[in-house]
C-alpha cells in the first residue's frame, strides 16, 4: 500500500500527496441539521478540507452521546472528524418485508469509523446522521463516497484465507457477525476460503489471480500468517522467474498482507501492531494503514525449507513466547518475568 507516517500516538498513518485535498478545492461546504442520537446537530461536509464536522443546535446538550470517532478534535462543541478516518459510508434505509438492499424509506447516511479504546486498540463506531430528505443525505454520501474511494493505500478487493481451528476456534463466527459486517460497510469486495489441508494455501496461491486483489489477508493464528506469506513469497518468485537458492535476492510483492489475529500466540501480529486484537487489525485493513516487516527464508543447502518473519526469532520472539505461557500465572508480572526468562538460562521458581 502508500506510503506512511507516524501521528503523536505513534499508531502509522497514510503519507498523503499533498495534492489530494486540492481535487477538492472548488467544492462547496454544505451545512445542514441532522438527528445525532436523538439530539439536533448542525452538520456540515468540507472536501477542499478533507472535514465531516458537526455542533449541536442546543446549548443543553454539552455531552456527546457518542465517543469522540478517529482522530476527531472536539472544539467550542464542534466535533471535526477528518474524512480520513471513515471507512465507510452508506444511506440509513428502512425496508419493508421482502425489499432488497438499496430499496426502502432513506432515514438518514451512516458513517463507518472508530475510536480509540486502550493504547494501540481501536473499535469499529458506526454513527447515524437521521433526515428524511434522501436527495440531502445523497450529497453528503455522494461527497464523502467520493473522497474516501481514492483516498491512496486503501484496498478495495481482499482475499482472505481463515483458519477456522486456531486459538479457541470461534474464527467463523467472529468472521460472520463482526468482521464481514464492517467490510460491507466499506463496500469492500471479499473473496473468503476456509483453510481445509496444509498445503490450502500454497495450492491456491498457485492458481489465483493475484492482481485480481488489492490485499491478501491471513485470519488465524501464526501459522496461517506464515502460510500465506510464504504462499505470496513463492509465487511472486515464480512470477518474476527468479531462482531460488541460497545468496539469491528475492522479488518484493507488491500485494501488502493483513493479518487478523484469531490464534494463541499471535506473536507476529504483536510485533507488527503492539497487540492481538482482531478489530483492530481490520481496521488497520481497510483504512490502509500498513507497517515494513523483515522476513528471512530458511534453507537446508540449496533447498528452501520456508520463509520466515524475522520477529520469530531471537530474544524479541523468546520473550513473547514466555510472556503467553506466563500469562495467566504470573499477571501482572508476566511480561517482567518473559523478559528475565529470555535473558538467563535460569528457572523461575
Amino acid at each position: 500500500m502508500g506510503d506512511f507516517t507516524y501521528d503523536e500516538d505513534g499508531n502509522p498513518v497514510p503519507r498523503l500527496d499533498e495534492c489530494y485535498e486540492d481535487r477538492f478545492s472548488d467544492y462547496v461546504d454544505v451545512t445542514n441539521p441532522f438527528v445525532i442520537k436523538g439530539d439536533g446537530f448542525d452538520v456540515t461536509l468540507s472536501l477542499s478540507r478533507g472535514m465531516l464536522s458537526w455542533t449541536s443546535v442546543s446549548a443543553k446538550v454539552k455531552k456527546s452521546k457518542i465517543p469522540l470517532p478517529g482522530t476527531a478534535k472536539l472544539t467550542k462543541g464542534t466535533v471535526d472528524l477528518p474524512l480520513k478516518d471513515v471507512y465507510g459510508v452508506q444511506i440509513k434505509r428502512k425496508r419493508t418485508k421482502g425489499q432488497p438492499e438499496g430499496e426502502g424509506l432513506c432515514q438518514g447516511f451512516i458513517v463507518y469509523t472508530y475510536y480509540s479504546f486502550g493504547p494501540n486498540c481501536w473499535k469499529d463506531l458506526v454513527i447515524d446522521f437521521d433526515h428524511p430528505s434522501e436527495s440531502l443525505c445523497n450529497k453528503y454520501y455522494d461527497g464523502i463516497k467520493e473522497f474516501i474511494t481514492d483516498f491512496p493505500g486503501r484496498p478495495h478487493s481482499l482475499k482472505i484465507f481463515m483458519q477456522t481451528h486456531a486459538g479457541n476456534q470461534n474464527g467463523r463466527q467472529l468472521f460472520i457477525n463482526k468482521i464481514l459486517p464492517m467490510f460491507k460497510g466499506a463496500s469492500m469486495s471479499v473473496d473468503f476460503l476456509e483453510i481445509q489441508h496444509s498445503e490450502h494455501v500454497k495450492q491456491e496461491m498457485i492458481h489465483i489471480n493475484i492482481d485480481d486483489y488489492d490485499c491478501i489477508v491471513a485470519m488465524g493464528g501464526d501459522g496461517t500468517a506464515s502460510k500465506v506469506v510464504s504462499g505470496l513469497l513463492t509465487a511472486t518468485q515464480n512470477r518474476n522467474d527468479v531462482e531460488v537458492r541460497q545468496g539469491f535476492t528475492p522479488a518484493k510483492p507488491q500485494m501488502p498482507v493483513g493479518i487478523i489475529p484469531t490464534g494463541s500466540t499471535n506473536h507476529i501480529a504483536r510485533s507488527v501492531m503492539g497487540l492481538a486484537d482482531p478489530i483492530t487489525a481490520v481496521l488497520y485493513i481497510l483504512l490502509g494503514y500498513n507497517v515494513p516487516v523483515d522476513v528471512c527464508s530458511v534453507f537446508s543447502e540449496d533447498k528452501l525449507l520456508q520463509w520466515n518473519f524475522a520477529c520469530q526469532y531471537g530474544f524479541g520472539a523468546n520473550a513473547l513466547q514466555y510472556a503467553n505461557k506466563y500469562r495467566r500465572s504470573l499477571l501482572p508480572k508476566s511480561v517482567d518475568a518473559a523478559i528475565y526468562k529470555a535473558s538467563t538460562k535460569k528457572k523461575l521458581q
